[in-house]
């Protein structure tokens, strides 16, 4: 019969391997970076364009997504090539689907501010429902991501009722900053090899 000790060794035993495959496929620190930097750049274009119609500082947020999408699609083939049976995994099959309804919301929510005039609130929404993906994915694979997610709602939150521009700044902060930031803690874990 097991002992209590060998059960203890066990489930941390499949906790670790299980984190070690996570790891790569969920917000790996080089993902992290590339995200943290595009978002960076999409602020600073949005900021110079606080005082212009919302359409072009529409189309500079759809060129950030569609370049991270890029980025995303980039990792995962090299992944692949790596490792084919790890390339898309039921986990990875159902974050992305949460993804994309993620993005679906948002898209829609997105929608009915600006006919309604809110532009002012877009960044906020955004931070929120992204911050609640990083949360749910961090705790369905587990990653430390909901911490950034949870520093994202905070600051969408707050973001909810300030002017735009202090938006942008909470936002390059929250995403753009702290993704950088956690892409680098990211690193310097695998580098110790930590799990």
């Amino acid at each position: 019969m097991n002992s209590d000790a060998d059960i203890r060794e066990q489930v941390e035993a499949i906790q670790r391997a299980l984190r070690r495959s996570g790891r790569e496929m969920v917000l790996p620190g080089t993902q992290a970076m590339v995200r943290g930097v595009l978002v960076l750049l999409g602020c600073g274009a949005s900021y110079r364009l606080v005082a212009r119609p919302w359409w072009q500082t529409a189309l500079v947020w759809v060129a950030v997504l569609v370049l991270i999408i890029a980025v995303e699609a980039g990792l995962y083939l090299r992944l692949l090539a790596k490792d084919p049976e790890k390339f898309v995994t039921g986990m990875e099959r159902q974050m992305l689907k949460f993804f994309a309804l993620i993005l679906a919301a948002g898209a829609i929510l997105n929608a009915a501010l600006l006919i309604h005039g809110r532009d002012d609130l877009v960044a906020g929404v955004w931070m929120i429902l992204i911050g609640t993906a990083y949360v749910t994915v961090g705790l369905f694979s587990f990653s430390d991501t909901w911490v950034l997610g949870l520093l994202a709602c905070a600051g969408g939150a707050v973001a909810l009722f300030l002017v735009p521009a202090h938006s942008l700044a909470i936002l390059a902060l929250t995403l753009g900053v702290g993704s950088v930031g956690w892409g680098l803690v990211v690193k310097a874990r695998e580098r110790r090899g930590e799990s």
